[in-house]
């Protein structure tokens, strides 16, 4: 695997990532999970932290797009001056042609 870049907000988490077609995303995701749990909760830097959510949204981009996708992260506190995390998200789940069931949309 490689990371080509990690930005966070209070509300949800961005990694830029190539990960080997033989793992799964969602072990991958769950591996990241377990391995950073105990390290957030008990680190001061992060006192609000209590646990990961639930959930987790992944998308895939070409290798053309890695440096659009690393600015995006750099750049997203400024981004979400303007639109909040859950308005974006709906907004990338729409275009992408999916249909939104309100009861689980970021439930967790």
């Amino acid at each position: 695997m490689k990371l080509y870049r990690i930005g966070g907000m209070p509300d949800h988490l961005h990694l830029l990532v190539s990960i080997p077609p033989h793992i799964a995303v969602s072990e991958f995701v769950r591996g990241v999970k377990l391995a950073t749990h105990n390290w957030l909760k008990n680190n001061p830097i992060f006192p609000l932290f209590s646990g990961w959510g639930e959930g987790f949204a992944a998308f895939t981009y070409s290798r053309d797009q890695i440096s659009v996708v690393k600015q995006y992260i750099i750049n997203q506190k400024v981004h979400h001056r303007s639109i909040t995390f859950a308005e974006e998200y709906r907004k990338i789940i729409i275009h992408g042609g999916a249909e939104i069931d309100e009861k689980y949309f970021l439930q967790d």
